[in-house]
């Protein structure tokens, strides 16, 4: 008897252990999906690689361009709505309201120059998207405005 019991339990330690390797390859596979493919790659992500820009000194008259690329790098649709600090100065051209998943799109940015004074500025747009994790990102423009820049004698 002692020799039947024996092998029952060398069979059920084989199950258990057969059992537990599973479950430990199972945990695993799901501690992986769950960092490659978690909850923060699912929804819409918002990605930009410059925010602000310096375009130095500019002198009345002159209108300062810059356009801002903006990526979608989640695997939903990311809305998007640009509010300019100073609705006189800044114009917004181009943006979508909505970017698709992998997609890429261009947020032009002209600043009319001759709105402001002389001196130093930075003029700021406040984007809002429906990123969980950044919901909102300031794009700026800044430089020095002066009165008429010399012109190169040639």
């Amino acid at each position: 008897m002692t020799k039947w019991i024996g092998c029952y339990l060398l069979k059920e330690w084989r199950f258990l252990t057969v059992a537990l390797s599973g479950m430990f390859c199972l945990l695993a596979i799901e501690h992986y999906a769950w960092v490659a493919f978690g909850p923060g790659t699912w929804g819409p992500r918002f990605a930009c690689c410059q925010t602000c820009f310096d375009c130095g000194k500019v002198s009345k008259g002159e209108r300062v361009k810059r356009e801002f690329t903006i990526k979608n790098t989640g695997r939903q649709p990311l809305s998007i709505q640009a509010i300019p600090s100073c609705g006189a100065c800044l114009d917004i051209e181009g943006a979508k309201a909505t970017i698709g998943p992998g997609e890429t799109s261009g947020l032009k940015v002209i600043l009319n120059v001759d709105k402001l004074e002389d001196g130093n500025f930075r003029k700021t747009i406040l984007l809002s998207t429906n990123d969980e994790y950044l919901p909102k990102t300031i794009f700026c423009i800044q430089g020095e405005v002066v009165g008429k820049l010399p012109r190169p004698e040639s």
